[in-house]
């Protein structure tokens, strides 16, 4: 017997040994007793209940000697708190911060979630320094833990807080984010709410029986950054943007920007698919130019970085990058993802900055929202959009959710419209009118003038007067123009210069019997075809840029080869004068398809 007293004795001293070795902020340590000797919420939810191995954060509330003691510990967060609130919304609750800045510097601090809205205000004074003591706490490992004493009963904005006798719903939260003066938004997946209020002073589980049905929330199976979240609320929770125009209303888009105000600070979302970059301009006009704007640049793939930008005030168009760390501090990446060539990032901007002597004040100043997306980019700025963008209909206070619309496009469809109907119409019956009717009408005529050349001269400054309208009102909706507008753009100025050279040339024509008469013939005749061959081509480069849908190249292809067959038919028989009907139907049908497309808007939904 007494021989085995030393192994006994070595028995126990190595189970004293173990004990000894946990240590308060061990997961096993906290989530002992959870919801038998202590009140317990972890992140995710239920992971208290099954030892805290599973958790990423994790509160334990227990009543030590009449006072009410509250264990955190957080992985990979510079700060975790504990709510207490009327009911699982993390509104109008009273909060312990824990919070590890600089790192290695653990402080608590008393704060309070305002009733309307999100953010986590600290509550100054002796009063509240009082009303929570940091007992204990350690930085591990990119994580921490804090052991905070709070007073019982604390009242502060007329509320009264009685962790005695008011039963609370528990919430808990983590998150990178923090700065000398408050924590910032934690984002859906680091945060859990309790199911069920517990009073702290009666030790109970926070989530409801297995045998209920537990309540499911959006937020449980959701992520920040799926369509349907970030359209949600958007007009009264939130300001929001989206392409294509009014997208947000369904969540079906292909890009999209929502503001809020959290801790009385903007933070800006953006998602976009098919795209390497997305960017919301903040602009006193609906024009994106002039503009400060807020790049998300997925460069290289995988890795995304914000900066803060303004477009150039005048041709050429372009996004210049603010150069200085100082005003790129102005914007701070707080989350982001990269998803097989969809890009999401939430950005915080803040209130106020002044870039080129500008000043950009988000809360007091009414802004048009703006967004763009789009692949081409480098080590040093944005490429031009091309179709992806869009702009609000009217400037609103970002402060102040609303509904805006998105911007009238009328000019540009009016252009659209009235070349559809200039080139695809007027110019093709016109051009083979004189082509190849002069002896099917013979000596017809129309107020004294051959029946031909009536309709050449008629059709033609139809042409050309429609196509200088619809250039006026591309000019007047874009301002100018500039070599951003691309291929489209350089080709319809080329376009616009040869029909005003053609139509000028038609009012000095030699008389039919001068001797430079046939070389004039044959310099009208080649210009006007290389004229109507490129404003054939201008529209069909235009079909990307109005983002129209791929069968309308159909459309064009079958007008194209309409026209070719047209001049096969007539070359080879005899023209009869009601060819000419078939000339002006066909055409018509061409150019009137187009402009109900063009009118209504039809947009490409890929």
């Amino acid at each position: 017997m007494l021989r085995s007293l030393p192994v006994v004795a070595l028995v126990a001293m190595v189970a004293v040994g173990v004990v000894a070795a946990k240590d308060d902020w061990d997961w096993d340590v906290l989530s002992a007793g959870c919801g038998s000797t202590k009140t317990c919420l972890g992140v995710p939810t239920g992971c208290e209940q099954g030892g805290g191995s599973d958790c990423r954060a994790i509160v334990a509330v227990e009543v030590v000697q009449g006072a009410f003691v509250f264990k955190m510990r957080a992985s990979n967060a510079t700060w975790v708190a504990v709510g207490l609130g009327r009911d699982a919304n993390m509104f109008d609750t009273s909060v312990i911060e824990c919070v590890d800045l600089p790192v290695g510097t653990i402080n608590t601090y008393l704060s309070h979630t305002p009733a309307d809205s999100r953010g986590c205000n600290r509550i100054e004074g002796d009063t509240a320094k009082m009303a929570v003591t940091l007992q204990s706490s350690r930085s591990i490992d990119g994580g921490l833990y804090c052991s905070v004493l709070r007073s019982n009963e604390t009242v502060f904005d007329g509320q009264d807080i009685a962790l005695d006798t008011t039963p609370y719903f528990l919430q808990l939260a983590l998150g990178q984010q923090a700065t000398d003066t408050s924590v910032r938004y934690h984002g859906r997946d680091n945060h859990a709410a309790a199911e069920r209020a517990v009073k702290l002073s009666e030790p109970g589980p926070t989530t409801l029986p297995t045998t209920s049905p537990r309540p499911t929330t959006p937020s449980s199976t959701k992520n920040d950054w799926d369509w349907d979240v970030l359209a949600d609320g958007c007009g009264t929770a939130k300001n929001c943007l989206g392409v294509p125009a009014d997208c947000e209303q369904t969540a079906n888009c292909k890009s999209i920007v929502t503001v809020q105000v959290v801790d009385k600070q903007f933070v800006f979302r953006m998602r976009a698919t098919g795209a390497n970059w997305v960017g919301v301009g903040l602009g006193l006009t609906d024009k994106m130019w002039d503009t400060s704007v807020i790049e998300c640049v997925d460069l290289p793939v995988g890795t995304v970085n914000a900066y803060l930008s303004q477009t150039t005030p005048s041709a050429p168009r372009g996004c210049d990058r603010i150069v200085g760390s100082l005003q790129q501090s102005a914007v701070k990446l707080l989350n982001f993802k990269s998803m097989d060539g969809d890009l999401y990032c939430e950005v915080f901007r803040v209130n106020q900055t002044i870039v080129d002597g500008q000043n950009f004040n988000l809360e007091t100043t009414p802004y048009f929202l703006q967004l763009a997306h789009g692949k081409t980019t480098s080590a040093s700025g944005i490429s031009y959009h091309a179709t992806n963008r869009n702009a609000g209909g009217r400037a609103v206070r970002l402060a102040e959710a609303a509904y805006a619309g998105s911007a009238s496009n009328w000019p540009m469809r009016l252009h659209g419209a009235l070349m559809v109907v200039a080139w695809l119409f007027a110019a093709t019956s016109g051009s083979l009118a004189a082509r190849y009717f002069k002896a099917a009408w013979g000596k017809a005529t129309i107020c004294g003038k051959a029946m031909w050349f009536a309709w050449h001269r008629l059709l033609m400054v139809l042409t050309v007067v429609l196509h200088v309208i619809a250039v006026i009102a591309a000019l007047i909706y874009l301002q100018g123009w500039s070599s951003s507008s691309g291929v489209h753009g350089i080709l319809g100025g080329v376009t616009t210069a040869l029909a005003l050279l053609q139509g000028a040339g038609g009012l000095l024509r030699p008389s039919p019997d001068h001797k430079h008469r046939p070389v004039f013939n044959w310099l009208h005749r080649g210009q006007g075809f290389l004229t109507h061959t490129l404003a054939v081509i201008t529209i069909f480069l235009a079909v990307p840029v109005a983002s129209m849908p791929s069968y309308v190249y159909i459309i064009l292809g079958v007008y194209v080869a309409f026209y070719v067959a047209l001049h096969a038919l007539h070359s080879l028989t005899e023209v009869q004068s009601y060819y000419f009907i078939v000339i002006v139907f066909g055409s018509a049908v061409f150019a009137i398809t187009m402009l109900v497309l063009i009118v209504i808007g039809v947009k490409d939904s890929n």
